[in-house]
């Protein structure tokens, strides 16, 4: 199975944050998505926010908050040829070895979002 899953390039990450003030900036970059034969990774965007302050003389409050759009990771069904007994079906990869029906395989194509879509942070330092 390795042909089917093996890419040439792998889902690369870039983030920036702007400055919007002294206190305040802007989150964001870009994924550029991965595709191989048998799955695709889209290309993705961060977008999000950090704000700080410094409550005391030695210390800094912060709060970040993150989202990314898109980057859903779709798999893609393959075709297997079940001889006599079933003939030529789209089946699951990963799964078209096992005693379930082929059709029945389709559910577990994977669709997911990425992991850690959505974040948020809270952070207190205090400096010493």
């Amino acid at each position: 199975m390795r042909p089917w899953y093996r890419t040439k390039w792998t889902d690369a990450h870039i983030t920036w944050m702007t400055t919007l003030s002294p206190n305040a900036g802007l989150i964001w970059g870009l994924g550029t998505g991965e595709r191989a034969e048998k799955y695709t990774i889209a290309p993705s965007m961060r977008l999000g926010f950090v704000l700080t302050t410094e409550p005391r003389r030695n210390a800094i409050f912060s709060f970040k908050a993150t989202t990314i759009l898109g980057g859903t990771l779709r798999e893609r069904p393959c075709s297997a040829d079940y001889g006599a007994i079933g003939g030529v079906q789209a089946v699951n990869c990963r799964l078209a070895a096992s005693t379930m029906a082929p059709a029945d395989t389709l559910n577990y194509l994977m669709q997911e979002r990425p992991r850690g879509r959505n974040s948020v942070t809270l952070e207190y330092k205090l400096l010493f």
